[in-house]
């Protein structure tokens, strides 16, 4: 099914109307709560596992299942909501996956037995998956760069996104730092949705992509989005869209078309090997800081304790900051190199050194380096895939990212207990893997407007 293209989005190059001066106060206020909360619900878990397994006599297993779980969701939840938002909308998607965390969320908090706490864990799993919805929303309503010629405002966007990662993590490990101890891990799940209820409430003042209006066709919509836009900017509207070209439908075989067949599989490798890499420095760093706790299901985690684990999210600040400056300057993909093989070499010494502050140092610098991955790789996966299948292929990149969210565990607990230096080169391999396929993506999309189909992406990529 073929549907219309579109002339311009808010004709950006004559600066008539700033669609993103229109939008961008709103959709940070709007959006900004799904990325404090896609932090909060990964992070959560480490403070709330031993509590658990004490107060329903969990094995080991069953713990480690209690994490497993909402991988498991995010993975069915990363294509779900893909296709949804492809089909339906950005806007639908991300309220009907916001929806989901908080439903899932409050369930947890009032579970009576384990079984139901996994269902309901799961299903906050499948609402973070459609957390990337957002972040098309949000970069199909900016431009490729700022009228002054500065740095674009999408690189700026996944910077805020990575910031309120970071202050999602280190805010998570106050509230378990402050309620854990007296109220209980009920109330910290509840509170942990407060987020979600924000972005429900705040939903009506958002607006749908004008882009993906636009590609279905629904020429009279998107007009309304940009005569929004102009009322709200005190100017004159550029006028109505025109219909210029013809563009396919996108659909999941338009995502593995012959054009985008490597670049979808180096993103696959890139987006496992993130996940991988983060959530194995993470677990690794608290295999370290727990030690006390450690054979003890129901002993309590000490005030030190708390403040060690927010310590250490420090380090993923240090991460964003160096993103945010580099991607503009180096570029996406030579961004991602740099930090994947930084990252690696700093975890092999790990295996030269049997001190613990050495260690906690070299994974914390570990850790920083695949933050700033994971930023960068943010960035670019929405960048480099074309609009027509922006969602369902950013959504397959998350859905292959939660399978190294499964896969890490077993090697930074179960593998790490019995054999480190093993477990270490593992990881040293997933850096230098990762890296690898940096250098070989096809296209640099630094400064680069995004593509609308995959006949266009392939004619940007012959052109360049």
């Amino acid at each position: 099914m073929a549907t219309a293209g579109y002339n311009t989005l808010g004709n950006e190059e004559d600066g008539s109307l700033d669609l993103h001066e229109a939008v961008e106060i709103r959709l940070i206020l709007a959006l900004a709560p799904i990325w404090l909360v896609d932090a909060s619900e990964m992070i959560i878990i480490v403070f709330i596992s031993p509590a658990l397994a004490c107060q329903w006599s969990l094995s080991p297993f069953q713990e480690a299942s209690a994490s497993t779980f909402i991988f498991i969701g995010m993975i069915i939840g990363s294509l779900i909501w893909g296709v949804a938002s492809d089909t339906f909308g950005r806007r639908f998607t991300t309220v009907g996956s916001t929806l989901s965390i908080l439903i899932g969320g409050l369930g947890a908090s009032f579970s009576p037995n384990y079984y139901s706490f996994v269902a309901f864990r799961t299903m906050v799993g499948s609402g973070v998956g459609g957390a990337h919805v957002s972040i098309a929303l949000a970069l199909e309503l900016l431009p490729t760069a700022k009228r002054d010629g500065s740095d674009d405002d999408r690189s700026y966007l996944l910077a805020l996104v990575q910031f309120l990662w970071a202050a999602g993590v280190s805010l998570t490990c106050l509230l378990a730092w402050l309620m854990m101890p007296s109220l209980g891990w009920r109330w910290l799940l509840a509170v942990s949705t407060v987020p979600s209820l924000i972005v429900i409430l705040c939903s009506p003042v958002l607006s749908e992509s004008p882009r993906f209006l636009a590609g279905k066709g629904k020429m009279e919509e998107a007009n309304k989005v940009f005569t929004l836009a102009a009322r709200m900017n005190k100017r004159n509207s550029p006028g109505p869209l025109k219909k210029t070209r013809e563009a396919e439908e996108g659909s999941l075989r338009e995502l593995f078309a012959p054009q985008l067949r490597l670049l979808m599989l180096l993103l696959f490798v890139i987006s496992f090997g993130n996940s991988f890499l983060y959530y194995g420095m993470l677990f690794l760093t608290s295999e370290l800081l727990s030690t006390a706790v450690a054979g003890d299901p129901c002993s309590q985690m000490r005030g030190q304790d708390y403040l060690d684990f927010f310590l250490s999210s420090c380090a993923e600040w240090v991460g964003a900051i160096f993103t945010t400056l580099a991607v503009d300057r180096l570029g996406r993909k030579w961004t991602m190199f740099f930090l994947f093989f930084l990252g690696g070499l700093s975890t092999l010494t790990v295996i030269f050194t049997s001190h613990r502050p050495m260690v906690v140092a070299s994974l914390l610098i570990s850790r920083a380096c695949i933050t700033g991955c994971f930023q960068a790789s943010g960035l670019y996966i929405p960048e480099a895939i074309p609009t027509t299948v922006r969602s369902t292929g950013t959504g397959s990149c998350n859905a292959a990212s939660r399978l190294g969210g499964i896969a890490t565990p077993f090697i930074a607990q179960m593998l790490w207990r019995t054999n480190r230096e093993l477990s270490i080169l593992v990881y040293v391999g997933a850096f230098g893997v990762a890296a690898l396929c940096a250098i070989f993506l096809p296209r640099e999309t630094k400064g680069k407007p995004v593509q609308e189909s995959v006949i266009q992406w392939k004619t940007d990529k012959e052109e360049k």
